[in-house]
């Protein structure tokens, strides 16, 4: 027995795959239609980098709309789920549109970013 394992850039690539019997088994965000049988394998965890001094530094969670009027920096990998990217559909289910001002390609550099620009 051999294991292949694909990746794709959305979730409904990945729905589609399954769809045509590509795949057996897929791990990613919730099929809203899919049919078959699905189950929760765990979360992922949202994390905010603020700057030093900030009031919701070290706080242990943050919901997102305390963080609607901050500089966005957002990775290119973002899930994207029925054609619009996670991120913005949570943002907007709070009231307010992210105010994107520097867009990566990965979550390390996302990380690492407002960072540097805080140290200069």
């Amino acid at each position: 027995m051999r294991l292949v394992l694909h990746g794709y850039a959305t979730a409904e690539d990945l729905f589609a795959h399954m769809e045509r019997g590509v795949a057996d088994l897929a791990v990613g965000p919730r099929a809203e239609k899919w049919p078959g049988p699905v189950s929760v394998v765990g979360a992922e965890e949202m994390v905010v980098v603020l700057p030093p001094g900030d009031p919701l530094a070290g706080r242990a969670a943050v919901r997102i709309d305390e963080v609607a009027d901050q500089p966005w920096v957002r990775c290119a990998l973002e899930p994207v789920l029925a054609g619009r990217r996670w991120l913005d559909v949570e943002c907007e289910r709070a009231g307010f549109t992210p105010r994107t001002t520097v867009r990566v390609q990965h979550t390390s550099t996302a990380y690492g970013w407002p960072r540097r620009a805080w140290a200069s």
